[in-house]
C-alpha cells in the first residue's frame, strides 16, 4: 500500500471520494482562510480543479464541501456545499469543464 498526498485535504471536515484515478474532495488553502472544492488526478502535480467556496473560520464545525458525487458517463463530479448551490464539472481526458444547470437538466 502506497500513500497518496492530496494537496490541502482537510481530514477533518471533508472526505476524499474515488472514481477511476480522481479524487475530489474539500479542502482547506494552506493559510487556512479559504475552503476550496479539489479535483486531483494520481500522477498529476497540480489539482485539475481548485475552486474556493468562501472562507474558512476557526470555529469550523460542519464540513463546507460535503462528499463529492461522481457520475460515471460522462464522467462528472458534482460538489454541492453548504449554504450555496451546487455545481458539476465534466472530466475529459486532461480537461475539466463547468456543466450549466442547463446541460445538467436534460440528463436527469
Amino acid at each position: 500500500m502506497q500513500l497518496v498526498p492530496l494537496p490541502e485535504f482537510d481530514p477533518y471536515n471533508s472526505e476524499a471520494v474515488w472514481f477511476r484515478d480522481y479524487a475530489a474532495y474539500g479542502g482547506v488553502s494552506d493559510a487556512g482562510k479559504k475552503v476550496l472544492a479539489i479535483l486531483v488526478q494520481l500522477g498529476r502535480r497540480k489539482p485539475l480543479l481548485k475552486k474556493a467556496l468562501g472562507g474558512a473560520g476557526a470555529d469550523m464545525q460542519e464540513a463546507k464541501c460535503g462528499a463529492p458525487i461522481w457520475q460515471r458517463a460522462p464522467s462528472r463530479v458534482t460538489f454541492e456545499p453548504k449554504g450555496e448551490q451546487k455545481f458539476t464539472f465534466t472530466v475529459s481526458t486532461r480537461a475539466v469543464e463547468l456543466v450549466t444547470e442547463e446541460e445538467n437538466a436534460g440528463e436527469e
